[in-house]
């Protein structure tokens, strides 16, 4: 038995910066302290929609500065604006301040209230009240009767009828189920747990994939899943908590918590184009329950997602997948330009010609970027070219322990033998013993390099940087790097150096660092050369380019060596374009203060979101403040004017540069920056980009129909009605879309299907149910689809 259920949810907990003077244009008055009537309701109705979501803040038993129940729009971002204007005790707090002193605490209760009604009964449908509270400080069941009993003290129940607590996040839920499981506690309140359809949402990476569910409760589960081989890529993981990364490939990725927009999960899933989301709930959700260890499709969509249960057991569903997986899965043997072993040369950024095949990607990309764009945008910096990698496998020696135990061989005759071991291409334990003895054995940092060559890098940092004694970083660039074909974001190692401290003679190497005392270990050439060659043959690098199918013997690794910036005082990825939706040409920007990572945060952290509208002559035509800093006390980490120099820049480069490969849809393309505003000794601060990648968006495959059109004709007419009446009662007609002919969306095809199709056409009843006028997919969960 096949089973197929959609989701569509709604986002609602943005934090969107307005002004007070905004704000009150949305709601007469501002704001309400009573809901009283449906004409109260009518003021916070979404556009086009008879969905009412009202947000919330109630005073806490101990807080005196707010006595009253505050009621707004959705959409209005947080409170603070509304707040500062009604109350003294609120001014001048930023969004941090807000959260630390009243919403992480619990002394103020910040939700909201959903409300849907059937027009045509006009009968309340679903009522239900959740605390954003629950998210990062779980309400006690103390808290929630006084929250609810404030909000009933406020909201006419005779006039919108009962409302109930609904828990948001998965200690809440918990808590909520333990207190209807206790005998011995009394609830002065109901409680809604929502369905199958889940309020919080966000698709990281639209695209559909077939693979076997497996639900992993904790980040200590799925480290024992992988180091037991228990994952592979053709798994979709349902993780209750959000890794820094996951080593393997995997078919698709639906995480319980949020996962940072732009980290490494979801750069790859967008560049395997393989889909991954946050659903809320998603581990106590039944319905990723029921398919655990089954086969399933699942389509992750911006508005919402699908999925199809397959019969692993069936050689016709077997069989689909296994040709899916066959179509999708990347072949990119020919693609990847095979690494120049003989090229040696240290070359600076600004005088190199780019050439992945002597310097890898990011520095290929990042000298095509400085051909055009002005100096005052760039780093300094050089390039160590393949030789020296291909160096330190002929200089290695490890035991072959794969091959004849107690016989030592080079590094390079190691990993020739490594890939040729059946027994290391079919176990995965094995394999990743056998790659960790590699990176440590094989890369000493006594035979990294010769004499000679770590002379000639001592004096490149001194011609580029001024002195051995200023701190440098080298950088993975590996030619299975920041290609439009293969991102390899996250999967290989950067490293400080100080140059002077391989000369250190005197000390040998007990450190501190010359060039940083605060260090206590030396950083020297040889180690960071030694760390960043080993980083090729991580677990999570080895196992993305064998899914893409990549020869793992034409890969080497350069490096890019640039600046360490001590003293900078913001750094941020941009993209030039949504990364989720390809028709949204706006810019996105991340940013955080100071060296605070924006890519992987550590948790409750997030950095600053603001997007960028630009005309088409290339300024910067609107600023929306989409998310505040956790980190910044005040204001916004990038002022207006900043933003202002980012979204013209960034325009220049989208303009010019060139990805270097023909494509079908140039859309679907867009370009991965890292930038910094450094703040060198007596200057003020700079921007500054130290890294570009295309980015290719995947296509989402997603059925779309007409409801009502029950003929599929394009139209909607008397002749639907008639084609529903024959399917339903002369059954010599069949239906090729059923969805389209659910008139009112019940999940049903029965006689109120026509009845309601006839009352829009002649009577001025409803109009059909979404998606109507236009096509569109489906927005709720039924058996109905299109078969076509």
């Amino acid at each position: 038995m096949r089973k197929k259920f959609i989701f569509f949810v709604l986002l609602p907990f943005l934090l969107i910066d307005v002004s007070s003077e905004k704000l009150f244009a949305q709601v007469p008055g501002g704001y309400l302290t009573h809901i009283n009537s449906r004409d109260d309701l009518e003021s916070f109705r979404s556009d086009g929609t008879y969905t009412y979501v009202i947000k919330t803040v109630i005073p806490g038993e101990n807080h005196h500065c707010l006595d009253f129940v505050i009621y707004t729009r959705m959409g209005v971002g947080h409170h603070i604006p509304l707040m500062e204007s009604l109350l003294p005790c609120f001014e001048g707090l930023s969004f941090t301040e807000f959260y630390e002193r009243y919403f992480k605490t619990n002394e103020i209760y910040v939700g909201l209230i959903a409300i849907n009604y059937d027009l045509k009964t006009e009968k309340l449908l679903l009522q239900f009240a959740a605390f954003e509270n629950n998210l990062v400080n779980p309400m006690t069941l103390q808290e929630v009767s006084y929250a609810m009993r404030r909000l009933k003290e406020t909201f006419n129940e005779g006039v919108l009828g009962e409302l109930s607590y609904t828990p948001f996040g998965l200690t809440a839920i918990q808590r909520a189920h333990d207190w209807l499981n206790d005998t011995g506690i009394h609830l002065d309140f109901s409680i809604f747990f929502l369905p199958e359809n889940n309020e919080d949402y966000i698709a990281y990476s639209q695209a559909t994939n077939y693979g076997i569910v497996k639900i992993i409760p904790t980040l200590d589960d799925l480290n024992r899943a992988i180091s037991q081989g228990q994952i592979s890529w053709q798994h979709i993981l349902v993780l209750g908590q959000t890794p820094y990364d996951i080593p393997q490939v995997v078919s698709g990725v639906i995480t319980a918590e949020p996962q940072f927009e732009g980290g490494h999960i979801m750069i790859r899933s967008i560049n395997r184009g393989t889909p991954n989301a946050y659903i809320n709930d998603a581990l106590f959700n039944k319905f990723f329950g029921q398919y655990d260890g089954k086969l399933i499709q699942l389509r992750v969509a911006e508005f919402g997602y699908e999925v199809v249960e397959k019969d692993i057991n069936n050689p016709n569903d077997l069989s689909e997948a296994q040709q899916w997986w066959n179509s999708h899965r990347p072949n990119l043997r020919d693609a990847i330009r095979e690494a120049n072993f003989n090229y040696y040369s240290l070359e600076t950024l600004q005088k190199a010609e780019p050439d992945i095949t002597k310097y890898g990607g990011k520095a290929s990309n990042l000298i095509k970027l400085y051909k055009f764009l002005p100096e005052r945008y760039q780093v300094p910096g050089f390039v160590i070219p393949f030789h020296v990698y291909d160096l330190a496998t002929q200089m290695g020696h490890l035991e072959d322990k794969l091959g004849v135990p107690g016989r030592f061989i080079t590094t390079a005759d190691y990993i020739q033998t490594m890939l040729g071991n059946e027994r290391f291409n079919k176990n995965f334990e094995l394999r990743q013993e056998i790659l960790s003895y590699l990176r440590e054995e094989g890369f000493r940092r006594s035979t990294i390099t010769t004499d000679e060559i770590l002379y000639d890098i001592r004096q490149k940092i001194i011609e580029v940087f001024g002195s051995d004694k200023v701190m440098v970083r080298f950088r993975s660039s590996s030619n299975a790097e920041d290609a439009l074909e293969f991102n390899g974001a996250g999967l290989y190692d950067s490293k400080s150096v100080c140059a002077a401290d391989s000369f250190d003679i005197e000390e040998q190497r007990t450190g501190p660092s010359i060039c940083d005392p605060s260090r206590s270990d030396e950083e020297d050439i040889q180690e960071g050369l030694r760390d960043v060659f080993r980083s090729l043959w991580n677990l999570r690098a080895f196992e993305e380019r064998e899914y893409s199918q990549i020869p793992h013997e034409s890969t080497g690794m350069a490096i890019l060596v640039t600046p360490a910036f001590p003293n900078e005082d913001v750094n941020g990825v941009a993209f030039t374009g949504n990364p989720y939706l390809k028709e949204d040409k706006r810019y996105f920007i991340f940013v955080q203060k100071g060296d605070t990572n924006v890519v992987n945060p550590e948790a409750n952290i997030y950095p600053e979101k603001d997007i960028l509208e630009i005309s088409s002559e290339g300024k910067v035509a609107n600023i929306v403040r989409a998310q505040h800093s956790s980190l910044l006390p005040k204001g916004y980490v990038l002022s207006d004017e900043r933003l202002h120099e980012m979204g013209e820049v960034l325009y220049m480069i989208e303009q010019n540069f060139d990805i270097g490969y023909d494509v079908d849809d140039p859309k679907s393309v867009i370009l991965d920056l890292e930038f910094k505003y450094d703040f060198p000794e007596g200057q003020g601060g700079r921007l500054l980009f130290k890294q570009i990648r295309p980015l290719k968006i995947a296509p989402i495959q997603w059925t779309t129909f007409l409801r009502g059109d029950a003929n599929l004709d394009g139209l909607v007419d008397l002749s639907d009605a008639i084609r529903l009446l024959n399917f339903l009662f002369i059954k010599k007609i069949q239906l090729d879309c059923p969805d389209a002919g659910d008139v009112n969306d019940d999940g049903l095809l029965d006689i109120s299907d026509p009845i309601s199709l006839l009352k829009f056409l002649f009577v001025e009843g409803p109009s059909p149910s979404h998606p109507y006028p236009s096509q569109g997919p489906d927005r709720t969960a039924d058996n109905l689809r299109c078969n076509r």
